[in-house]
């Protein structure tokens, strides 16, 4: 993105001013004039600095010295895409028939459901084995819990997952939902267990804790926040780690009640209003 910013910026140049505004990667950037841009970079140029996260104001501190940034220039607005999970979330919210069957009997039952997506090209191959496994081996103990996993269509994710996972009472293996019916599940679900990215921010929003199965995360302010824990690829850990979330009330509630960094909805609403005093 910034990238493209950068060229947009020399195009423009013969023009005149020209104002851009962008959010990605934690950093939004207003760009006034152009010309020599790609020599100089952009943020230096910015009006306003509109970051994600709080480690994103982190970032752009610690360039101020460089950049000439001004602290009272950077905003930290959360991430848009809460705001759209909030408005999802009122759109599912008692509609029943978004969920699967099996999800609903489960629950009249009063089962707790853990949502389960996995399909990373680094876990393929033992990384699926470890995590089929664990989760075959936690539904044989706790019969009081069931696991929903909308399967990727990736062979090599299909393969793995049915001959492991398939035909056990406690297990829902499903197609991918789109994303009103995901959202569904994922407010209706007691935690999650994923290899996936935005849901570690999603997640969070609702009050679901989340743990990782990677080794590394691109979304280290989860971890630090303490909505998610990163517990890799590893059928003990991941047994270990859920039994605990399983067991013990204490440990839930630790993370499914930490402020979710990564917004509280609000976030456009900020954005329009810094745009709007410039």
């Amino acid at each position: 993105l910034k990238e493209a910013l950068e060229l947009a910026g020399n195009q423009v140049v013969d023009i005149g001013v020209v104002q851009m505004f962008a959010q990605e990667e934690g950093i939004a950037a207003q760009v006034a004039g152009g010309g020599r841009i790609v020599e100089h970079g952009i943020e230096h140029l910015g009006s306003c600095h509109l970051v994600f996260v709080k480690e994103g104001f982190g970032q752009i501190m610690r360039r101020q010295a460089l950049e000439g940034i001004a602290q009272e220039n950077i905003l930290v607005t959360g991430n848009t895409v809460i705001d759209a999970l909030q408005w999802i979330k009122q759109e599912v919210s008692g509609k029943d028939g978004l969920l699967d069957p099996r999800v609903l009997s489960a629950r009249e039952s009063g089962k707790r459901m853990v949502l389960v997506t996995g399909h990373r090209r680094e876990n393929q191959g033992q990384g699926f084995i470890e995590i089929c496994t664990a989760i075959r081996e936690l539904a044989d103990e706790y019969h009081d819990v069931v696991f929903l996993y909308p399967v990727h269509l990736n062979p090599r994710v299909q393969e793995p997952v049915n001959a492991i996972l398939g035909g056990h009472p406690r297990i829902i293996l499903t197609t991918p939902f789109s994303y009103k019916p995901f959202i569904a599940h994922l407010n209706a679900s007691y935690f999650v267990l994923t290899d996936s990215g935005g849901i570690q921010e999603e997640a969070p929003a609702l009050g679901k804790p989340v743990l990782v199965m990677r080794e590394v995360t691109e979304r280290q302010e989860g971890i630090e926040a303490r909505v998610a824990k990163l517990v890799g690829p590893h059928a003990d850990a991941i047994k270990r780690h859920v039994a605990l979330l399983l067991d013990s009330k204490e440990a839930y509630e630790s993370m499914a009640t930490a402020e979710n960094p990564y917004g509280d909805g609000r976030a456009a609403e900020r954005i329009v209003n810094a745009l709007a005093n410039l």
